[in-house]
């Protein structure tokens, strides 16, 4: 068993896993009549070999998840649509989507090929952010400035921006990597779209965004004031590349977070000259919260619906990824302000036509949905594709974009026909990843010629996707976000609100007991939120 395992091991790069011997611990058992299974336990995941008696399978070798992931996994949502144990897409009795990665053995005539790439490790990935930063920025030739920088065109050996913003992604890669939960799965393309939400934000600044959010400040240090607050020290205004680049923090790396703070705190010890941050990691997290309520402020919502974090986040969310054409899942159970964001963001973002002064700067875009079901088929999906891309050939797409939004994206997950296999080239490199394709000769997409992309699920969804775009799993607000939510419901009419506010911590109270007792998840957080509109209708009305 141990010189097998050890050629694997060799032959799939496996190194690391053949140093730590003494944490083996192979089991082995049949998971079908006809084959047989190998298990073997290592620290970060499992590796398994699954043989058959029948010679013409070959040995399939996978890695799967451990079982403290797997449980992180379905705790996203509603959890999986389908249960584990009625799931037809299996490798003998383990459910596929427990797998971190499935390898066919090559046959040995194209042994000669095979090159052991491995994983890049710390020193070697800096070099690599470094490079893209660096092309980032010369691209840019408004970074250069004399005045800011002290520094003439030429005269530098390299550009005074490049050491700061690589060490601060480079600490970002380093911290999301070391969580144990679905949040390690970062690569160089997190990079990459780190630095196409900088320059975003970096342009996106020096026109409306920077002004709005400085009234945004002003107005809560001036409430401060009039509270009597003194002793809260105001940090100094942050530069454009500085905001910029924490705002890209914000929407490639802290989203994906559930536990925040940890992250503010590594991340900031890393910025420099010129991208000081003086306040640390409380400025962090005030510069995004700052941003994010700017953009909910340009929206026209209706009455009682509560400004909270998740449809705050929500938003924000969606606007940078659509405009920037980087693809976004949520994932959430129902009340998560999801749907309520797609609505609230197609009517604002009209581009020239918008209201807003901020969304007129912003492209237009048109959304195009697809309802996703166990019967969807990957021809409905790729489908959908081609039709918003017709439809924005003949637009500037410097000022327009279509979107394909998939909704309840994980009620295909375990469909027998695997559509959502359809979405990786698509979200990849912008093309079917058919023949049809191939026949055309169509390469990679560029990023501006792309559609954008939003999948909105109240089911977990397969690891693989996460990497392909940013994913955002919204969890069960806290009772204070419970209480304030319900709160916001009732600001229509302060009179009412005034009578209702006693009644809001006993009905969040009420709700939790109930929410937490229940077998299955029955009730929800949109069976509060009626309540509370029921009373406040009820009260209105007396």
């Amino acid at each position: 068993l141990r010189r097998i395992i050890s050629g694997v091991c060799r032959r799939y790069g496996l190194h690391a896993a053949m140093k730590r011997r003494r944490d083996w611990a192979p089991t082995a058992r049949p998971c079908t009549r006809r084959s047989h299974m190998i298990s073997l336990t290592m620290p970060s995941a499992s590796l398994v070999l699954a043989s058959s008696k029948n010679s013409t399978v070959s040995m399939l070798y996978a890695m799967a998840f451990k079982p403290e992931m797997i449980r992180r996994l379905e705790e996203a949502g509603l959890g999986y649509h389908v249960r584990d144990t009625d799931t037809q897409d299996t490798l003998g009795r383990i459910p596929l989507r427990q797998l971190v990665y499935r390898v066919h053995p090559l046959p040995g005539s194209m042994s000669p090929l095979v090159w052991d790439f491995g994983q890049l490790n710390a020193d070697v990935e800096r070099l690599y952010v470094r490079q893209i930063v660096r092309r980032y920025v010369k691209n840019e030739a408004d970074f250069w400035s004399e005045e800011r920088f002290g520094v003439a065109v030429g005269q530098a050996a390299e550009h005074p921006l490049v050491a700061p913003i690589t060490a601060v992604l480079a600490a970002a890669q380093r911290y999301m990597r070391a969580q144990k939960d679905e949040c390690s799965f970062v690569s160089l393309r997190d990079v990459e779209r780190a630095m196409m939400v900088l320059t975003w934000f970096y342009w996106l600044c020096g026109e409306v965004l920077d002004t709005s959010m400085q009234a945004k400040e002003d107005e809560l240090y001036k409430a401060y004031s009039a509270e009597g607050i003194e002793e809260l020290k105001r940090p100094p205004t942050l530069t454009k590349v500085t905001r910029a680049l924490v705002l890209s923090l914000g929407v490639c790396y802290q989203a994906r977070l559930r536990e925040r703070d940890a992250f503010r705190e590594y991340v900031a010890r890393e910025f420099s000259s010129p991208c000081d941050l003086p306040g640390g990691a409380e400025q962090i997290g005030a510069e995004i919260d700052r941003c994010q309520e700017v953009f909910l402020d340009e929206l026209k919502l209706g009455p009682n619906i509560a400004r909270n974090k998740a449809l705050r986040e929500n938003v924000f969310m969606m606007v940078v990824c659509i405009d920037t054409r980087i693809p976004l899942f949520l994932v959430g159970k129902p009340g998560s302000s999801k749907s309520l964001a797609k609505t609230e963001v197609a009517d604002a973002m009209q581009g020239d036509s918008s209201q807003s002064p901020l969304f007129r700067r912003l492209k237009q875009v048109h959304m195009v949905s697809y309802q996703c079901s166990p019967l969807s088929t990957p021809s409905g999906i790729v489908g959908t594709f081609k039709q918003c891309q017709r439809f924005q050939e003949d637009k500037n797409k410097a000022r327009f974009v279509a979107a394909v939004v998939l909704d309840e994206v994980g009620l295909a997950e375990d469909s027998p026909r695997l559509p959502l296999k359809a979405l990786h080239p698509l979200l990849e490199d912008g093309t079917g990843g058919g023949d049809e394709d191939s026949r055309a000769g169509q390469g990679i997409v560029p990023i501006q010629e792309r559609v954008a992309f939003v999948g909105i699920s109240n089911w977990a969804l397969d690891p693989a996707k996460m990497n392909r775009g940013i994913m955002v799993s919204r969890g069960e607000p806290d009772d204070k976000e419970l209480e304030r939510t319900a709160t916001d419901i009732c600001a229509t009419d302060a009179q009412v609100q005034q009578h209702i506010s006693p009644l809001i911590n006993p009905l969040a109270k009420a709700y939790r007991t109930v929410y937490k007792n229940q077998e299955r998840e029955f009730f929800g957080l949109r069976d509060f939120y009626s309540l509370v509109k029921m009373v406040y209708s009820y009260s209105s009305a007396a």
